[in-house]
């Protein structure tokens, strides 16, 4: 049985075909589309049948942000999720643009070719418990740099590996983070420094959960005693409020 349908829209012969290889070979079926113009016209015909397009931005005849206008000004065109690949529309500009345009998600083409697959993976058949593990909801506020631009944000979700915060502010995926926040109110300042792990664009459903427009950061920096101060702060909190971390079930009663 597939595990969905993918259009893969690549002008690109090479990248196409094994992109389209290696999805099959996971499971699914996929469909091709060699420029924007017929990007068009397969979703236009075979829009229920799509549970997803993989949309390359840079082609010739009609560029991928047109092909995102077309597919939304048809009727139904804002149910058919769209996630961007792209190696070279990578800016900030560019990745608010296409969240403006109403794509899901947004891939750097220099990863590899398992990485897509495993965010294709993540966005259909998504294992939200994995990447939330220890994880409570939180809204702590947070001062963070991505690069050289400071931000402020609350958190989503928080645990001792990482964090969700709602933001509109878009960052990279891979982009490094240098975050600061306080778990309570007179509490020690955690600094922490991480990485984009990945975006949300909208209202995207995730393991059973609607998650608000935000940005996923994984930890790769934080000293032992603020990763144990999360530790302590996220079991208290799992035992306040009588619920268990995302990736566990309560115990029958």
């Amino acid at each position: 049985m597939s595990k969905g349908r993918i259009l893969v829209v690549d002008d690109t012969a090479t990248f196409r075909e094994m992109l389209g290889d290696m999805l099959t070979q996971k499971g699914y079926e996929v469909i091709y589309a060699a420029e924007g113009i017929e990007a068009v016209k397969i979703v236009k015909e075979e829009m229920p049948k799509i549970d997803l397009v993989l949309l390359d931005l840079l082609m010739p005849k009609m560029l991928g942000f047109d092909v995102l206008k077309n597919i939304r000004h048809m009727e139904g065109g804002w149910d058919v999720p769209v996630i961007v690949i792209t190696g070279l529309f990578k800016s900030i500009d560019d990745i608010r643009r296409v969240r403006e345009l109403g794509a899901v998600g947004f891939i750097d083409k220099s990863h590899s070719m398992e990485e897509i697959v495993s965010r294709v993976d993540d966005f259909l058949h998504p294992q939200w418990e994995d990447k939330t593990e220890q994880q409570v909801s939180a809204q702590l506020l947070i001062t963070y740099k991505v690069g050289e631009k400071p931000y402020s944000a609350y958190t989503h979700t928080l645990g001792p590996n990482g964090m969700y915060l709602r933001t509109s502010n878009v960052a990279p995926p891979g982009g490094e983070v240098k975050a600061r926040f306080r778990l309570e109110e007179e509490g020690e300042t955690i600094v922490v420094g991480g990485k984009v792990d990945f975006i949300v664009a909208g209202s995207e459903t995730a393991g059973h959960r609607n998650l608000p427009p935000g940005i996923g950061i994984e930890f790769t920096e934080i000293s032992p005693a603020h990763k144990a101060l999360i530790e302590k702060w996220v079991k208290e909190k799992s035992n306040t409020f009588k619920v268990a971390p995302q990736n566990q079930q309560p115990a029958d009663k």
